[in-house]
């Protein structure tokens, strides 16, 4: 009977081979494919495909080597480090693996806290971001292998399936004339292509993960366990290289090098026929807000099982003490280094020169496998991402002034005029029908910069900018031919992360402030009329130009083509014909 209680236990403590794989393939994939983009265009500038390749290739032997480890034990690894004869071996195996992950979780928050404080609450302090979060994962952490498997695997079509369909869009924003020379251009030496690969091969850490979940996965008979992690590392290896080649297509290595995040920015330059949704990086978002939430909890409960295990190899239940430790001193550090960018060249030395020669060298010393380990719960995923969409800092729809069109004029008392054209949101109601009230209303700054015409609107109007919604952006020429306020201009559009890249630009021989004035005049807003304007011609052969083309252009030094030009005839708003 108590041999059949023990089968029973050891039972529940399995996962299957498919719980393993998309397991997996969610921790391997969540921040590596995150900031990869970025470090390979760091690294290799406009030679980054072979070095991406190169290092990929050997995740695949990194793979291998942890799998082949796994294999020679038939016990959990944090329970096989308690086993050496000696006590002390296992007390230095828990130190060590308790102080690198905490290193990796403390970087994953910056980066997570960080992000979305550029990206989603731009107004939000990093404690009231990141105090949920931490919640959620301690709550997570008292659960079981099982739920977690159970999780993860649930939530797996949702996520790559979604994906798949994005970057399938996202081809067609490529240029693709431009793109080889973006990513196979430069000849490096073999010294520089290796350190490159090393590189790419840091951002695959995770695979560390398969010396704690193969000895709990339950094998197929007859089945190879190659087989059982070829097909994830294959899988994550190709999407990487799909997203650096989209990332680099859309942005070229200049921009896509300068933020350490640039693959997100991928979905503000896909659209959607029909407008279905204006910022498609909000799906990005919400896939890397799990996939760091699911990575970031097994660094703690790993850690948890080892400290668990100190004095009784068998294990125990997780007592809390660790587990606060460990959040709590993650909250205070990202509250004093909220920039990642701080900690980035700490960090990539610590993983180049520490971290993976270590992650290499303990298993290979003891031939390990893995251990008993606590996840995280699908709704409370879900229930995170809610809560940062919430908050203090929401905003309800009427208490926000949605821009469709921006004007950037030349000004006399101040470098620059900047002029809003926003959204009527009464209209749609029939609140503005059959009076006076205008389809939208426009508001003009002369300011010294572009961030100054945000602060005196929001010290002038009771309502918060939103440019989610914004469809063009005029430049006059007078402006484009100062040379030095044009650069200030592109610099400061260049570090506004909520303009998606798909808006488009125009010129104009007067003015972006004339043109917004005549919308009064139109039977729609101006920002619907330009916007259907392209899509219309764009099949006689009068190519869009968007924002993103241009500031990739300008960091790649190439000469620019003429912007579409708006010109005023008669009180009417015309597109030049420059064929």
């Amino acid at each position: 009977m108590e041999n059949k209680v023990r089968t029973m236990t050891t039972t529940a403590k399995k996962i299957s081979e498919r719980q393993f794989q998309r397991m997996i393939m969610i921790e391997m994939f969540s921040a590596a494919s995150l900031v990869l983009p970025s470090v390979v265009a760091k690294q290799s500038g406009r030679s980054g495909l072979a070095p991406l390749l190169f290092g990929s290739a050997l995740a695949l032997f990194l793979a291998a080597y942890y799998l082949w480890a796994g294999q020679h034990f038939l016990v959990p690894y944090g329970e096989r480090i308690w086993q050496e004869d000696h006590l002390w071996t296992g007390k230095i195996y828990t130190i060590l693996y308790c102080i690198r992950f905490f290193l990796h979780g403390l970087f994953l928050m910056v980066l997570f806290s960080s992000l979305i404080k550029e990206v989603l609450l731009p107004n939000q302090s990093t404690g009231l971001i990141l105090f949920p979060m931490l919640l959620l994962v301690f709550y997570a952490t008292r659960s079981n292998l099982s739920k977690r498997a159970r999780t993860l695997e649930l939530l797996f079509p949702y996520i790559f399936i979604p994906l798949f369909l994005v970057l399938i869009l996202a081809l067609f924003q490529i240029d693709w004339i431009s793109l080889p020379g973006q990513l196979w251009r430069e000849r490096e030496g073999a010294a520089s292509v290796a350190l490159s690969s090393y590189c790419v091969l840091l951002t695959y850490s995770a695979l560390e993960f398969v010396l704690f979940l193969y000895p709990v996965t339950e094998k197929k008979k007859g089945k190879e366990d190659s087989f059982l992690l070829s097909i994830p590392c294959f899988l994550i290896i190709f999407l990487n290289v799909w997203i650096y080649v989209i990332t680099i297509g859309m942005f070229g290595t200049v921009r896509t090098g300068k933020k350490l995040w640039s693959a997100l920015y991928i979905m503000q330059n896909v659209r959607l026929p029909g407008h279905f949704l204006e910022r498609l990086d909000i799906l990005f978002l919400a896939f890397w807000i799990f996939s760091i939430f699911a990575l970031f909890s097994g660094y703690l409960f790993y850690s948890e099982d080892f400290i668990s295990r100190w004095g009784n190899k068998k294990g125990k239940d997780h007592t809390p003490v660790y587990g606060l430790a460990f959040l709590i001193a993650t909250f205070f550090f990202c509250i004093w280094k909220e920039d990642p960018g701080e900690i980035l060249p700490f960090f990539s030395f610590y993983m180049r020169w520490i971290d993976l020669p270590l992650s290499l060298l303990l298993p290979g010393l003891l031939c390990i496998k893995k251990k008993r380990k606590k996840g995280e719960i699908l709704c409370l995923c879900f229930l995170c991402t809610l809560l940062f969409s919430g908050c203090q800092s929401r905003v309800d729809l009427e208490d926000k002034n949605y821009v469709l069109v921006l004007g950037l004029d030349k000004g006399e008392k101040e470098n620059l005029i900047v002029t809003y054209s926003m959204a009527n949101i009464n209209q749609p109601t029939g609140e503005g029908e059959g009076g006076d009230e205008e389809k939208g209303k426009s508001v003009s700054y002369e300011v010294s910069s572009f961030s100054q015409a945000e602060q005196m609107d929001a010290r002038s109007d009771e309502k918060v900018l939103d440019y989610g919604h914004l469809k063009a952006i005029i430049f006059s020429e007078e402006l484009i031919k100062d040379h030095r306020l044009w650069r200030q201009i592109k610099k400061e559009l260049e570090h506004k992360s909520n303009l998606a890249g798909t808006v488009y630009v125009f010129s104009t021989n007067q003015s972006g402030q004339k043109c917004i004035s005549l919308e009064k005049e139109m039977n729609t807003s101006l920002g619907d009329y330009l916007d259907k304007m392209m899509s219309n011609h764009q099949k006689d052969g009068k190519k869009g130009y968007t924002l993103g083309k241009l500031l990739k252009d300008e960091a790649e030094g190439e000469k620019a083509p003429s912007f579409p030009r708006l010109l005023i005839q008669n009180q009417r708003i015309i597109l030049e014909d420059n064929r």
